[in-house]
């Protein structure tokens, strides 16, 4: 994870609040990034979590479909985009909770990744 002067994420992954990570994305926004906004379903799956991030970053269909794909096309990011991009990916915990292997496997890609990615769970109590 690396972070700007002002504390925003500028690579990486980090999981927050619902009110950290929209702080979060508010101050990429600022900074020229766009910011794009994935949601887990209630009952996803590793497949169902990696197509939708797939489609809300633009990436080819195969990328929601093959790992290695997903891997592959998001270094072509900026390009696809036009600048820099950051996900906001909300609902994270439900693919933590129905698939713990699957999350591990899909934060590790996009802790990888040259973007800012900001998981949002329900908020402890």
């Amino acid at each position: 994870m690396s972070s700007g002067a002002d504390g925003a994420l500028t690579r990486g992954l980090i999981v927050a609040s619902a009110e950290k990570a929209q702080l979060q994305a508010t101050s990429l926004r600022a900074r020229g990034y766009a910011v794009a906004c994935a949601v887990t379903p209630v009952t996803g799956d590793l497949r169902q979590t990696q197509a939708a991030i797939a489609r809300t970053l633009r990436l080819p269909d195969t990328a929601g479909t093959n790992l290695d794909a997903l891997e592959d096309s998001l270094r072509d990011l900026t390009d696809i985009w036009g600048g820099p991009v950051a996900l906001l990916w909300e609902g994270a915990e439900h693919l933590a909770r129905a698939d713990s292997q699957g999350w591990w496997v899909l934060t590790d890609i996009l802790d990888a990744a040259d973007l800012p990615v900001i998981a949002t769970g329900a908020a402890r109590r």
